[in-house]
């Protein structure tokens, strides 16, 4: 049996751009445009869903729908970035595994983050002295409903060393990444995914790595 290494090195890569300063919304909507289409998404604005959330961080989505009452859908997205072999220039295609959401499961997560002001909570450049850094994690939320679309972003919320938690849209938006944390198991799906790749070169979230067979 072939054994597996692991490479990681730790760096800024090419598809590491959810870890800039202060950025404007319109720059989170092409990004995550350009992505929704490399995961063979609609834009959240012309889906079918009555009500439809999409919480992104930089290599995993959580993508949850009300198609109706009673009727849900969902899916769990992991993606990474593969080097393509072969080309003059350094090229990188999506790499991604989608898991679906039981019906039971989104009913409730969507009465929770209802109950944490999802749909109303504001975007972090809105709230007094929010820092904005040049490296970490940034969390992208996009809402649909029947009235509006809403997109905005919180930088490194869970981190107490930045950012203070006690400040009420931070701690909806902690209470709301802290469930589906939990929920889905995100670090651990992730981890799955990442360990099933076959050999080559990757990239996600500011990390380059190898999987040599």
């Amino acid at each position: 049996m072939n054994n597996l290494k692991i490479i990681l090195i730790l760096s800024i890569g090419l598809q590491s751009n959810l870890s800039f300063a202060q950025v404007s919304t319109s720059y989170w909507k092409t990004y995550i445009d350009q992505h929704a289409k490399k995961l063979n998404l609609k834009p959240i604005e012309i889906s079918d869903c009555l009500i439809h959330y999409r919480i992104w961080k930089s290599y995993q989505l959580v993508d949850i729908c009300k198609i109706n009452e009673g009727i849900y859908d969902g899916q769990l997205i992991n993606f990474v970035y593969k080097k393509t072999r072969g080309e003059r220039n350094e090229k990188y295609r999506v790499v991604f595994e989608a898991n679906n959401i039981t019906e039971t499961s989104i009913a409730d997560l969507f009465e929770y983050l209802h109950s944490e002001n999802i749909e109303s909570l504001p975007d972090s450049d809105d709230i007094e002295n929010y820092p904005h850094g040049f490296d970490g994690t940034t969390y992208i939320f996009e809402v649909k409903t029947p009235e509006k679309y809403r997109l905005y972003s919180y930088w490194e919320p869970m981190n107490d060393r930045y950012v203070e938690g006690n400040i009420p849209e931070v701690r909806h938006v902690r209470n709301i990444l802290v469930r589906i944390y939990n929920e889905f198991e995100l670090r651990n799906s992730f981890t799955k995914f990442r360990d099933s790749l076959p050999k080559g070169v990757y990239q996600y979230g500011g990390v380059n790595m190898e999987i040599i067979e």
